[in-house]
Formats: structure tokens, C-alpha cells, sequence
């Protein structure tokens, strides 16, 4: 079976959302709830997230091309994650300052 441009974009496509869900589920009901620190918290969810989806992948075709599939989703998401864990560092910072002299 030839693989084309369509699929090769379609599964990139489905990569990214598969890692954005997965990852999300497991920053939500998971890591927010045990890790302090957010950027720690959500790396390490956008990389459960992309372990889980490249191996059931995996399971399903028996074929390890899910781990090169899922890889710019898990980049892509883990970059914008990694931004929103900074922004919620400083609020955090921010606020604990503020506090500590009122």
C-alpha cells in the first residue's frame, strides 16, 4: 500500500489531536492534582500523553510508525503547553507575593 501526502497529513492531523486530548485528560484528572509545579506537570502529561497514543498505536497495527506519527503533535503541544505552565508559574508567583504583605 502506497502512502500519499493526504494520509501522511491525516495522520499528523490525528496525532495532534489524539496527544492534545490524551494530554488534557491526563493534566486534568492526573498530574494537576499531585504535581506543584505547572510546567513540570504539563510536560509530563503532553509526554504520557504521546507515550499512550503511540502505543495503542502501536497494539492496534502492530507497526511502530505511531511514535514518528505522533511525534509533531506531542512537539507541537508540548511547546504551547510548556508557554501555558510559564504564564501560570508567574500568576502563581504573582500572587503569592502579593499576599505575603497584606
Amino acid at each position: 500500500m502506497e502512502i500519499t501526502g493526504a494520509m501522511l497529513i491525516g495522520a499528523v492531523l490525528g496525532g495532534i489531536i489524539a496527544v492534545w486530548f490524551l494530554q488534557t485528560i491526563i493534566d486534568v484528572f492526573i498530574i494537576s492534582r499531585v504535581m506543584d509545579d505547572p510546567v513540570n506537570g504539563k510536560i509530563l502529561a503532553t509526554i504520557s500523553g504521546y507515550a499512550i497514543a503511540s502505543l495503542l498505536y502501536l497494539a492496534g497495527s502492530n507497526s511502530g510508525v505511531g511514535f514518528l506519527y505522533y511525534l509533531p503533535g506531542a512537539l507541537l503541544i508540548g511547546f504551547r503547553q510548556y508557554r501555558k505552565g510559564l504564564e501560570v508559574r508567574q500568576k502563581i508567583a504573582e500572587a503569592s507575593v502579593s499576599n505575603t504583605f497584606d
